[in-house]
């Protein structure tokens, strides 16, 4: 595996305490090992959910939610089929 993709973060613009400290690669080895993986990806979770309902009201209350869902959804395919 290149290096560059051992150092990916699972998610690059989420700012959780998971993706700010471990690669993507690690929380993968974590997985097959240790329990800490699963308190780590939900705390990853819980950070995007939290910081994508602050971004889901404030398009509502610009009256923009429309235009927020299709660049979520596009931008969103994009960055999940990098790790498919």
């Amino acid at each position: 595996m290149p290096l560059e993709r051992r150092r990916k973060t699972v998610d690059s613009t989420c700012n959780c305490y998971t993706c700010r400290n471990f690669s993507a690669a690690y929380l993968h080895h974590l997985f097959a090992l240790k329990i800490i993986a699963y308190t780590l990806a939900t705390l990853h979770n819980l950070t995007f959910m939290h910081n994508f309902m602050v971004r889901i009201r404030d398009s509502i209350s610009r009256d923009g939610f429309n235009s927020f869902k299709d660049t979520f959804l596009a931008d969103y395919q994009i960055r999940t089929s990098l790790f498919v």
